[in-house]
C-alpha cells in the first residue's frame, strides 16, 4: 500500500520528494558530500535525510524499507539487495613508524599475529572483512581496542597500542605518522556500493540519486 501511493504520487514532470540515505560513518566521510552536492544542485526540491548507523544496520533498515538506498561495503550480507560498485581499493597493514617490520617493503597478515590489533567496532562490516582476512592465513588476532572511528583508529596505530589493516584512502592523511605496508599474502579489497531493496517501487527522485551516483563514480574504481 505504501508503495502504491508512492507510485501514484510520482507522477509529477518535477522531481521532488524525500529521501532516506544511509551511511556508515566511514563510507560517509568519503563519498555522500560530493554526491550530496551534485545531487541537491539538480533536483533541489528534493530532501536527503541522512541515517547514520553501523554498516550492518543501515543494510537491515534497507530491507525493511525504512531507508530508500544505503552506501556500504558489498557484497551485502542480504540476499534481499540490490547493490551496485561503485569504488574499490586494497586494504594496507599500518604499524607504528618503529615496529619491528618498519623496513619491510611487504607484509603477510601471518607477520602480524603476534601483535595486537586495532579493529573497527563489531557494528561495521569491515570489522568481519578484516577477521574473514585473518582466518584465511590462519589465527584470529589479538584485539586490543576496538572503536567506531577511523582516526581514533589510526591514532592508537601512531601512539604505538596496536597494528591495524585498513583501506588504502583512509590512511592517506595520516601516512607520515605510520609505517603503511602492501599485503603480499592476499588482495583484501575495499569495494563500496550502493543498495536498494530489491523489487520495490523506485521514485523518480531515487532513480535520480541512483543515476547520480553512477555519473560521478563510473571509471573511478581502482
Amino acid at each position: 500500500m505504501n508503495e502504491l501511493q508512492m507510485e501514484l504520487g510520482d507522477t509529477e514532470t518535477h522531481i521532488r520528494g524525500h529521501l532516506k540515505i544511509g551511511l556508515p560513518q566511514i563510507i560517509g566521510t568519503f563519498f555522500f558530500s560530493k554526491v550530496a552536492k551534485s545531487f541537491t544542485k539538480k533536483h533541489p526540491d528534493v530532501t536527503l535525510e541522512m541515517i547514520e548507523e553501523g554498516g550492518l544496520h543501515v543494510e537491515k533498515l534497507v530491507e525493511k524499507g525504512e531507508v530508500d538506498v544505503a552506501f556500504v561495503v558489498i557484497p551485502a550480507q542480504s540476499h534481499e539487495l540490490e547493490e551496485q560498485l561503485i569504488f574499490e581499493a586494497p586494504f594496507v597493514a599500518c604499524l607504528p613508524k618503529n615496529h619491528a617490520l618498519k623496513d619491510e617493503q611487504q607484509l603477510s597478515l601471518e607477520q602480524l599475529k603476534e601483535d595486537n590489533w586495532i579493529l573497527f567496532d563489531s557494528s561495521f562490516a569491515l570489522s568481519q572483512v578484516i577477521l574473514d582476512s585473518c582466518r584465511k592465513e590462519h589465527f584470529v588476532p589479538n584485539i586490543a581496542y576496538s572503536t567506531t572511528q577511523w582516526d581514533l583508529l589510526l591514532t592508537l596505530v601512531r601512539d604505538e597500542l596496536g597494528v591495524a589493516i585498513l583501506p588504502s584512502p583512509l590512511t592517506d592523511m595520516y601516512r607520515e605518522d605510520i609505517c603503511v605496508k602492501p599485503i603480499s599474502s592476499q588482495y583484501i579489497p575495499w569495494k563500496i556500493g550502493i543498495v536498494v531493496k530489491k523489487d520495490r517501487y523506485k521514485t523518480r527522485a531515487l532513480k535520480a540519486f541512483l543515476k547520480i551516483v553512477a555519473d560521478i563514480y563510473s571509471g573511478e574504481q581502482k
